[in-house]
Parts: structure tokens; sequence; C-alpha cells
């Protein structure tokens, strides 16, 4: 019972996180390892999933909304074992940027998209 709560936390947490707070920020792993920082906030046209392109120094990623979470430090954290080098590159015609002026909290702009 005490991980469904702090699950459910941590996705409170998110979801009260400002859009306009977002970029720039950094994302780090499940280990805390900067991966890179947030440049755009998207939809993808073909799911309409909401996620962050992810800039590392090596590519440019999108990183689906569903897959991060808030540690206690009010840090994004993605919760995958996956790693940037293992995920497909940005392809922008895939995705729809989502202005920040747009939204308020990535709580309103998961909730949209459901």
């Amino acid at each position: 019972m005490h991980a469904f709560v702090s699950l459910q936390a941590q996705q409170q947490a998110l979801d009260n996180v400002q859009v306009d707070t977002i970029l720039d920020s950094m994302i780090l792993n499940q280990e805390g390892d900067e991966l890179g920082s947030v440049a755009l906030i998207v939809i993808e046209r073909s799911t309409n999933n909401p996620g962050f392109v992810v800039e590392s120094d090596e590519k440019r990623v999108v990183i689906p909304l569903n897959e991060v979470r808030v540690n206690d430090d009010d840090q994004l954290v993605w919760a995958s074992n996956n790693t940037l080098e293992q995920m497909s590159d940005y392809q922008s015609q895939n995705y729809t940027e989502v202005p920040s002026q747009d939204v308020d909290t990535l709580g309103q702009l998961r909730t949209a998209q459901q």
C-alpha cells in the first residue's frame, strides 16, 4: 500500500508542476545522473500522448510524460530502464509542439489529452 501512495503522491507532484518552469529543466535517470534538458513539450500525433523533447550532448529524444516522476528534491526523473542511446531520435513531423502559454500545469496537459 505504501508504494501506491508514494506513486500517487509523485503523480500529484508532477501534475502540479507549472509548464512554464519545465523548459530548460534537467531530467535525471533513476540513479540521479543528468540525462539532458527539456527543450520542448509535445504531443505525439499518432497516440495523442504528451511528452518532453530532451536534449543531451549526443541526441534529441522524446520522453513520454507518463514515464516521468518528481523526486523528493522536486527534480524530474525518467522512471525507465531505457537509456537515451536506446531511444529513437526526435522526429518533429510526428509531434505537435505545445506552447507553454496554452496550459498551466502538467496535470492539465495530461488530462486534456485523455
